[in-house]
């Protein structure tokens, strides 16, 4: 199914629907249509020709009442047939007003159901004019905390309206310069109310995708068409069929609006009225210039653009159009898409209800967006019955899997446990070993250290032993280990024969000589110090045996 958006707009007692489509390069225009309605005006008349009845014939003409009437309900004790009377008027005017407004959902309703599909996702405006719009720049906006911020909004509305609106009700955003504007209104649009009453009443679904101020709309849309420099100056005119709207913009944001002028298309000195507006507010001195005026929802062949051509020849005057890529409008709806602007934009802004030009400002009642919510998530229920009737059958499958894997677990774990009991005799018996292996161990280790350096000394007393055989009056007093040798301590009766006894070592140093007396003759007492030779190739001092194999076999 293709998508489709609808924009519903009321300009005084029309209903302005405009239907886009998308298509691969955008959107496309497909359907404009215009519904009549009755407003409030249209029986003004009627109204003031009935009050004329009632006071003409007195109590005895009840003009509209129904025959159900009691009379003692609205009778007071006085008599006072007068008061009677007004709230008898003021009844029959309740009435009407209700009469009134379920004709106009039942208009609406019959338009929807002919000519627009079962599922519509629909953008509206709030009527130009009922909205209030300010600019604060009493206070820098931006420095403010969120609290504080909400409390001085309050206050302002309450000294604009006598009471604080609902939150629905208004919408602000803070500039980069630090003002602020306001954006409020106090009753529920009618067009809201239209289509909350049709919906129930429709044979299809209506969802709200976007409601937003007309003026908020068509600057969202003069910003996203036209894509105005910073500080240009535009003024943008809604003329309506019995109300007009005028507003100026500073680059894409709105700088000031005009109060609404309640006249329109139908009277003929509208464009006089909206002239002395724009005058008005370039003399107050609060805009620096003019740089562009837009009309937009003009009426085919209106006087509008060429009157104002002529009053400002220096400003570029046009009637607001589409840029290309936008939306593609047929040829056959050409003519009369100017005066849909709004219809065709509150279509748009459902369609792209993320881009920030329209989505800045959005008022969508908070009611509206939980009821379409719950609506949205009807499907989300079904699966979650679904869900709940199929967990416990998936949960017992699951338990019985975890059940099956608990038990294999446990006979492996009995199975382990005898294996363990086997094995405790020789896990016993290899300790007991272990324990013998360490006892010897410590045998050998006390063994070699007593065992440290026997080889060394074994050779170095039999090379003093072989070496002072063949040296005559010599003789060893004293040998002791050193730590990196040992020293040689004797005796010579000669002292040539002291170097003979140096020399019996490959490394020995001489080390003191001194003549000393013993016995009453002169003897050479001397000290030699030998140092270890710690590259000695062990091999060499032994004989290898070679084994035979074949020999230890037998």
């Amino acid at each position: 199914m293709e998508k489709e958006f609808i924009g519903v707009t009321q300009d005084g007692d029309l209903l302005k629907i405009a239907r886009i489509q998308k298509e691969k390069s955008g959107w496309r225009l497909t359907n404009l249509s215009r519904v009549a309605i009755k407003v409030e005006a249209d029986v003004e008349q009627e109204k003031n020709r009935s009050k004329e009845m009632v006071d003409d014939h007195g109590g005895d003409f009840l003009f509209g009442i129904d025959e159900s009437y009691d009379e003692s309900l609205y009778s007071n004790d006085d008599g006072n047939e007068e008061d009677n009377f007004d709230l008898l008027r003021a009844i029959g005017e309740e009435g009407d007003s209700r009469d009134l407004f379920h004709s106009n959902v039942g208009t609406l309703r019959d338009e929807l159901e002919e000519h627009y599909p079962k599922k519509l996702k629909a953008g509206i405006t709030i009527q130009n004019g009922d909205t209030n719009f300010q600019v604060l720049k009493d206070k820098n906006y931006n420095q403010l905390k969120t609290r504080e911020l909400q409390d001085h909004l309050a206050g302002h509305l309450e000294k604009v309206y006598g009471s604080v609106p609902g939150t629905d009700h208004y919408n602000y955003n803070i500039r980069e310069d630090g003002s602020l504007l306001l954006i409020s209104y106090q009753e529920k649009p009618y067009l809201l109310r239209l289509l909350d009453r049709a919906r129930n009443l429709y044979s299809g679904k209506i969802k709200i995708q976007q409601m937003l101020p007309d003026e908020v709309l068509l600057a969202g849309l003069v910003k996203e068409n036209y894509t105005p420099e910073e500080n240009e100056i535009s003024c943008v005119i809604h003329m309506g069929l019995d109300r007009s709207r005028l507003f100026f913009m500073r680059g894409g944001h709105i700088q000031y609006a005009v109060a609404p002028i309640e006249i329109g298309r139908e009277t003929s000195s509208v464009l006089e009225v909206l002239f002395s507006k724009i005058l008005f507010q370039l003399d107050t001195g609060e805009l620096s210039g003019l740089d562009r005026i837009l009309i937009t929802n003009n009426d085919p062949g209106g006087a509008a653009i060429s009157y104002f051509r002529r009053q400002f020849p220096d400003v570029m005057v046009d009637e607001f159009r589409f840029k290309a890529g936008t939306i593609t409008i047929p040829k056959h709806l050409a003519g009369d898409s100017p005066s849909f602007t709004s219809a065709i934009g509150a279509a748009l802004s459902a369609a792209e209800t993320r881009n920030p030009n329209f989505s800045e400002y959005s008022m969508v009642p908070a009611y509206v967006r939980e009821r379409q919510n719950m609506l949205k998530l009807r499907w989300h229920g079904m699966v979650l019955l679904i869900f709940l009737l199929v967990t416990p059958t998936i949960w017992n499958v699951m338990y019985q899997e975890k059940q099956d894997k608990i038990e294999e677990f446990n006979a492996e774990l009995f199975r382990t446990e005898l294996r363990i009991l086997d094995l405790e005799p020789v896990v016993a018996k290899a300790g007991e070993t272990r324990q013998l292996y360490e006892l010897e161990q410590m045998k050998m280790e006390l063994l070699n250290s007593l065992s440290d350096g026997a080889y060394y000394w074994s050779e170095t007393l039999k090379t003093l032993n072989d070496g002072l055989g063949s040296i005559k009056n010599v003789w060893i007093e004293r040998i002791k280990h050193v730590e990196d040798g040992f020293m040689l301590q004797g005796y010579s009766m000669t002292r040539g024969r002291i170097p003979q006894v140096t020399n019996l070592f490959d490394r020995a140093d001489l080390k003191a000589v001194s003549v000393v007396e013993m016995r009453e003759r002169k003897l050479y007492k001397f000290s030699i110090k030998g140092y270890n030779d710690t590259s000695a190739d062990l091999d060499s001092k032994f004989e290898r045996i070679p084994i035979d194999n074949d020999a230890n076999t037998n």
